[in-house]
């Protein structure tokens, strides 16, 4: 029980922004039915001591679900020390209910619910953000990664803000932050597409991150599809200095395309992501520039991390 111990310090380590309750599971893969219970508990997550990298998707969904998305991000680091690395993972789009406040739905890469997200209907959108708008929100498309054998990684997750409800372009938007173990964290509202969504981080993603650093996303999008979103990090509220770039663009899937390439399941890229940690914080200290790292004693304990859980990750290293 100490490996889970350390395995468990070192996630909490990794993202302290999102640090949840964990149950170690040391099962070699994933069994037993989907959890779909209303209100999966969103402070809790299962790590499962596996080498895998994707498994079986679920053979129904719900009937609003309208399509899904291979979802490409490609992180940039660009001070104190250069990193680049390609993540990929899949999300699913929904319609929001007009009011509903409690609501799961099943896909076939897992279970969306409003417990995971910020805006759980059209009517919070509506009272949150019509002020700041030229247009009345009528109708929102939820843009998110799934709920998969109850763990999520949603780093982002996107909504589409229609002035009607048949419309087909997309008016504005809303980029959510969120962690490594699905917990939603912050709104960042975009206007109109194309204008930057801005504000400080408020909350902490990584070790190497802060509260009063300050993020820009610009969202992009082709008819009735998104097609890239960019993050750009900048150090303080004044943004002198950028130091981090993600890039995501978004790649429609059909369902029948998701039993060839199976889901790539949260789990293993919570453990790819926290080894990323490793490897930059390392860079950082060997650089000797360890004012970049705010637990750096935390930072240093999760390099057990990558002997407890040696995956095969579903992140490339870019040529």
């Amino acid at each position: 029980m100490s490996n889970d111990k350390n395995a468990l310090a070192s996630l909490k380590a990794a993202f302290p922004g999102d640090a949840p309750s964990l149950r170690l599971n040391t099962v070699s893969g994933l069994r037993g039915p989907l959890a779909t219970k209303s209100e999966v508990p969103i402070d809790s997550t299962d790590v499962f001591v596996a080498d895998f990298v994707a498994h079986k998707p679920l053979k129904r969904a719900h009937k609003d679900v309208i399509g899904y998305y291979r979802v490409q991000a490609k992180h940039a680091r660009h001070i104190p020390v250069s990193h680049e690395f390609i993540g990929v993972n899949q999300w699913v789009r929904l319609p929001l209910p007009a009011t509903a406040k409690r609501w799961t739905r099943t896909t076939r890469i897992g279970v969306v619910q409003a417990a995971d997200h910020l805006l759980r209907n059209v009517k919070e959108a509506a009272h949150k953000y019509d002020k700041r708008l030229d247009f009345a929100i009528k109708r929102v498309d939820v843009i998110t990664p799934a709920r998969f054998h109850g763990a999520r990684f949603a780093a982002a997750a996107l909504y589409l803000l229609f002035d009607s409800e048949t419309a087909v372009e997309a008016r504005g938007y809303v980029a959510e932050g969120g962690g490594a173990f699905g917990r939603p964290q912050a709104l960042y509202l975009g206007p109109q597409m194309g204008e930057t969504a801005g504000d400080s981080c408020r909350f902490v993603f990584t070790a190497m991150a802060d509260v009063d650093h300050a993020y820009d996303f610009v969202m992009n999008v082709d008819g009735t599809h998104p097609t890239k979103m960019v993050l750009k990090a900048f150090m303080g509220p004044e943004r002198k200095q950028q130091y981090l770039t993600n890039t995501i663009t978004f790649h429609p899937v059909t369902s029948e395309s998701l039993d060839e390439t199976g889901v790539y399941t949260p789990q293993s890229m919570q453990r790819v992501a926290a080894n990323r940690v490793v490897q930059i914080g390392d860079a950082i200290v060997a650089a000797k520039k360890p004012g970049w790292i705010e637990h750096e004693d935390d930072l240093v304990a999760t390099r057990v991390f990558s002997k407890l859980f040696p995956a095969k990750p579903t992140w490339t290293d870019t040529p």
